[in-house]
């Protein structure tokens, strides 16, 4: 491997290396641009001089995405591999899918970004970001130009969780004119990317008409407003602390809380355990308008559903709780036989033969009208699923079991959680059966 000339003293990764030592492996994001090119050439400069002092140091990889969204795409994977050829180090390229769904392009194509990072990498490893401190600027105007929140405005952490791994942006500290004097210093080439120039995305407008003229009036704005995100980082990260306090008492199960003690807690406090939760499950946070809406529903009447979604996030209180959930579709066609899989029926009754299975079963939706022989007793399965506090959007995933050709009655009532058998059946899950 060729020797990489050694960075300026003000710009230096070895701590950021070593603080990761225990980690497998440190992926470098490579675009091609002039940040991602000093990141991938001041880290592999790092490690090679943490090497020879004999210290402890993580692989490192490169991974370059390309979204195939203009012409100049192939060039730049073209540059990243001719660029990890040189340098020695091994390159993976992705192809994600970017799909806008009415989020716009440039959006849609971070998510795709970041999912295809998270995919690509294993557990425990860690994925370097170039971000500098000219991006948390911009980034800081753009979330308050649009009304974020407190989270909002924290702009871009350090570090973050992603996936099974970490995700950290080591050069927050510098700036964008530090990483090109030193990329000219040394003679290093990036490649430029061609919609960098296009004032219709709003960073490219923030970068070239909006930050100029605030650096002519105010030369210390970037770093003012960096600052400023990363104080409320801090700030963030503090009220996170206070929030799981609350959630400790508040939560009865993971994405269930209890209605009552979120409204005994005012609707601020509220509000921040509701986001805190959501981020735990990694759902997305609502708006403001969208949190209000959720805050009065609390106050709705226990035995109706009150409902307010967002994103692909549903919220729902019913019964004194409140469930945060993913938006799902209906049971797909094969969920029923799924069930069947998942679960082993067997006879009770001595005189039918204990322990006797029945491999004649079929699994079906419900139809309506259904009834479940309990302790003598023909029950509505419609009662038994309100006292077993299953909720109304859950009821739909609960198959019926009927064993063929012996009875028009069902044997059991089966779900991926829950499971209530008709006298003379038991049920036993078979993962429990094969240990």
């Amino acid at each position: 491997m060729t020797f990489l000339h050694a960075a300026p003293s003000d710009i230096s990764l070895e701590a950021a290396l070593l603080s990761v030592a225990e980690h497998p492996r440190v992926w470098l994001a490579l675009s091609g641009g002039l940040d991602s090119v000093c990141l991938l050439r001041l880290s592999i400069a790092a490690r090679q001089r943490l090497q020879q002092q004999g210290r402890p140091v993580p692989a490192l990889a490169a991974v370059h995405v390309n979204h195939q969204l203009q012409p100049a795409a192939l060039a730049f994977e073209q540059f990243c591999r001719q660029l990890c050829e040189e340098v020695g180090i091994a390159l993976t390229v992705l192809h994600p899918e970017v799909n806008e769904s009415g989020q716009g392009l440039e959006a849609a194509a971070r998510e795709a970004r970041y999912r295809a990072f998270s995919d690509c990498m294993a557990a425990n490893e860690v994925i370097w970001l170039a971000h500098h401190r000219n991006d948390q600027a911009e980034t800081f105007l753009l979330r308050s130009l649009r009304g974020s929140g407190l989270s909002g405005l924290a702009a871009m952490p350090h570090q973050r969780p992603l996936g099974e791994g970490i995700l950290q942006r080591p050069l927050l500290a510098h700036s964008r004119a530090e990483l090109e004097a030193i990329a000219r210093q040394l003679g290093w080439l990036w490649i430029e990317d061609p919609s960098n120039d296009s004032l219709k995305f709003s960073r490219n407008y923030l970068r070239r008409c909006v930050i100029p003229a605030l650096e002519k009036e105010w030369p210390q704005a970037v770093g003012s407003l960096s600052a400023c995100a990363e104080q409320l980082g801090e700030q963030r990260q503090l009220l996170a602390e206070y929030a799981a306090q609350d959630l400790v008492d508040i939560e009865l199960a993971a994405g269930v809380l209890d209605q009552a003690a979120l409204l005994g807690l005012g609707s601020a406090r509220a509000a921040l355990v509701i986001r805190h939760a959501l981020t735990l499950l990694r759902f997305a946070t609502p708006p403001r308008v969208v949190m209000a809406q959720l805050l009065l529903q609390l106050s709705a009447r226990s035995d109706k559903v009150a409902e307010v979604r967002w994103a692909d996030v549903v919220a729902r209180v019913w019964r004194g709780r409140l469930y945060l959930e993913r938006a799902g579709a209906a049971p797909a066609s094969d969920h029923w036989q799924r069930l069947l899989v998942q679960w082993q029926l067997e006879r009770k009754n001595a005189h039918e033969g204990e322990g006797a299975v029945c491999r004649e079963l079929i699994c079906v939706p419900r139809q309506g009208g259904e009834r479940l022989r309990i302790r003598s007793h023909r029950r509505r399965v419609k009662s038994l699923l309100q006292e077993a506090d299953i909720p109304p959007w859950k009821r739909c995933w609960v198959g019926v079991v009927y064993c063929q050709g012996q009875s028009d009655e069902p044997i059991a009532l089966l779900s991926e959680q829950w499971t209530l058998c008709a006298d003379g059946w038991k049920v036993s899950a078979v993962a429990d059966i094969d240990e």
